[in-house]
């Protein structure tokens, strides 16, 4: 596993057995991963690049420091 790799959730662990099942049977199987990025995590640079797309309009942004991302998968059935 990635040394950047903070956790996985699983978005379903909180609901009742049977509804998860039937959710991870007929629907999907989300999970929430967890990483950092930024000086605090090895091989990685100093400056953190923020890409907003509005529309058509892209704008980006360079910033320093350490971020916290968080990205929600969801794997079909």
């Amino acid at each position: 596993m990635d040394k950047r790799h903070v956790r996985r959730i699983d978005v379903l662990s909180e609901l009742p057995w049977l509804l998860r099942k039937a959710i991870q049977v007929l629907v999907s199987k989300p999970y929430v991963y967890q990483h950092v990025v930024g000086p605090g995590a090895p091989d990685v640079g100093e400056t953190i690049e923020v890409v907003v797309k509005k529309g058509a309009e892209v704008v980006v942004h360079e910033k320093d420091g350490t971020a916290l991302v968080e990205v929600t998968f969801t794997n079909p059935i």
